[in-house]
């Protein structure tokens, strides 16, 4: 049984350059988590709520960076408007929930880490963000 951890960086753009963007990072962790293989395929039900949370929100390009300690979901988009991106973690934790129960699930944070963070290493920020609000 491992902790699994959802992080999604958006790439918010003001004028149509990259330039003028900021990063939006956001994370939450899913505890104790049973028989969920990331490395291979992930649940069918992963791949239902992206399709259709990319349909609604805009594409989800897949970012994670695997590691041996837990489960990682990673996803950036520069597609994501910025009044939908909290819209957008609430409807994936509420996938997550659905599938492990509330009391699993945390609150979704905003979390930095760098392009080649791996999973671990968000998760530890995520977890010491979560500890301390």
């Amino acid at each position: 049984m491992k902790d699994c951890i959802f992080y999604f960086e958006f790439n918010v753009d003001f004028d149509g350059s990259t330039e003028d963007g900021i990063f939006v990072k956001k994370a939450f962790v899913i505890r104790d988590v049973v028989d969920f293989d990331i490395d291979g395929d992930c649940p069918e039900w992963v791949f239902n709520a992206a399709e259709d949370l990319e349909e609604r929100y805009g594409v989800h390009d897949w970012g994670s960076s695997p590691s041996d300690e837990v489960y990682g979901i990673g996803y950036s988009s520069g597609e994501v408007k910025l009044k939908n991106i909290d819209k957008l973690m609430e409807k994936w934790r509420r996938v997550f929930i659905k599938n492990f129960g509330a009391d699993k699930v945390s609150e979704v944070v905003d979390v930095d880490y760098e392009y080649d963070d791996n999973d671990y290493y968000i998760y530890l920020k995520t977890v010491e963000l979560l500890d301390n609000a």
